[in-house]
């Protein structure tokens, strides 16, 4: 047997030697090597290819060049450009070896590693998976956030912008795109939030709070008792509070997107020393019912009707008509030195001897009440016999609400209209109404021919105190708006 070997050097040689025998018919048994060490060849080859940096190319060509081959020999081997595989003949038909592609298209990443929970328009967040050698990773963001590094990549950098969304990342090499992975990211701005504005609440001691946005309310000063929350979480929270007590409240918004708070001052009342020694006050929001809460001030109707306020609110006030009153029962406690006041609007300013607030014991014999007109001299002190009765000379002639109030002690009687000084006297002393005694709304006293007063009636208050005039001027400012 005689081998032929071919090298780098001597292949040239050896097609003329081929080409030499095929001329002359001269067939003969060999063996052929290509390639790298040419004297080692594989005994049971015909052929043998060796090389460490080359491939063998068997010829390339589409399908319908494959195709137009006449009479291929089964075992006939070339690579299908259109299929991008190797093709061999078989008895009757062409066979495709395609395999797999190397390394296989990637599996789906690990999940993505970052912040689901950002602040609005936060910058170099970043967002990882495990890197896998060899594959590219495709990344998109939510609408309006910027990739600013890493794109391609197993982890980036961004900017985020206010809107939330997904972000995702897809893998790929040269055989294929694996399945992508996302993680769904939340973003948040700085929360704002507002306890709504001051409030004076003297219908009851309780209020709906006025706040907006998410957040938590806590009192802050204020009494440290006597106060609740129907729930701190609500913005519209009932609170309850005591008469007679301010409270600041805060309703706080802070989140991991910074801090935001806002405060709110609920007076529940008046302010200072007003809430003082006062024993009873109504203020007609659609009842009668003294804010005061103590029970032996409960007032009883008698045929006086809800009307609209100074205000204009539906059902606030109090009318009237000249043959009505409310009347307390027992008052359960002796009552000397004193301050009455209301607000009163008169329907007829010419009318006579109707009372506002009344003082009286217990069968009306023995008053003190601020009285109008009984002897045509406008506003004055009305008393039994008219022992203790002084008249200011000041009448209305005009039609509007006024804040009449009186106080009462030992020598000193002193009557205001709308906080100003219009009558006193030295001249009397302090009689002391014991626990039988009651208050008169709409009347004189009890027993008076014509000591019902025609008007609307609202804002009544009674202490066992006197107060100074400018406690009394704070008394009117403050009942003199909503």
């Amino acid at each position: 047997m005689k081998v032929f070997v071919i090298n780098k050097i001597k292949f040239a040689k050896l097609t003329l030697v081929v080409f030499y025998i095929s001329c002359f018919d001269i067939y003969f048994f060999s063996q052929v090597k290509v390639g790298e060490n040419p004297s080692n060849i594989n005994s049971s080859a015909v052929l043998e290819i060796e090389s460490t940096n080359k491939g063998f190319l068997p010829p390339r060509m589409t399908t319908a060049q494959r195709d137009a081959i006449q009479n291929p020999a089964p075992g006939l081997y070339i690579y299908n450009t259109d299929t991008e595989c190797l093709n061999y003949r078989a008895l009757s038909s062409w066979k495709e070896l395609c395999g797999n592609c190397t390394p296989p298209p990637p599996s789906q990443p690990s999940a993505i590693s970052g912040q689901t929970n950002i602040c609005s328009n936060a910058t170099s967040l970043q967002y990882s998976i495990i890197n896998v050698p060899g594959t590219t990773y495709s990344w998109t963001v939510p609408t309006g956030w910027v990739i600013i590094s890493g794109q391609n990549s197993s982890s980036i950098l961004v900017n985020a912008s206010s809107n939330s969304g997904v972000i995702s990342v897809t893998p790929s090499n040269p055989c294929g795109v694996g399945p992508s992975v996302s993680i769904s990211v939340n973003s948040s701005a700085v929360n704002t939030v507002s306890a709504g504005a001051d409030k004076t609440i003297r219908c009851s001691n309780t209020h709906t709070l006025e706040g907006t946005g998410i957040g938590t309310w806590s009192v802050i000063s204020g009494q440290v008792n006597g106060f609740s929350f129907s729930n701190v979480s609500n913005p519209n929270a009932l609170f309850t509070g005591t008469f007679g007590q301010s409270y600041t409240l805060r309703f706080d918004g802070s989140n991991a997107c910074g801090n935001t708070i806002d405060e709110v001052v609920l007076t529940f009342g008046f302010n200072g020393s007003l809430n003082n020694s006062l024993l009873a006050y109504y203020p007609f929001c659609g009842n009668f019912n003294n804010s005061i809460s103590i029970s032996n001030y409960t007032l009883n109707n008698s045929g006086a009707t809800l009307v609209s306020d100074r205000f204009g609110n539906s059902s606030s006030c109090y009318n009237f008509n000249g043959n009505t009153r409310m009347q307390t029962s027992s008052l359960n406690q002796n009552i000397t030195n004193k301050s009455i006041s209301a607000w009163v609007y008169l329907n007829d300013i010419n009318q006579s001897a109707g009372g506002l607030v009344t003082v009286q014991n217990s069968n009306g014999n023995i008053f003190d009440a601020i009285v109008y007109n009984e002897t045509n001299q406008g506003w004055g002190f009305g008393s039994d016999n008219h022992y203790r009765t002084i008249w200011s000379g000041v009448k209305e002639t005009s039609y509007g609400w006024v804040m009449i109030t009186a106080t009462y002690e030992a020598n000193s009687y002193k009557l205001y209209r709308n906080g100003q000084l219009i009558a006193s006297t030295t001249n009397f002393g302090i009689f002391n109404f014991n626990t039988t005694s009651k208050i008169n709304i709409g009347l004189r006293h009890d027993g008076a021919s014509n000591g019902f007063l025609n008007a609307k009636i609202d804002d009544v208050l009674i202490y066992d105190r006197v107060l100074t005039q400018a406690e009394i001027l704070n008394l009117y400012n403050a009942l003199l708006n909503q």
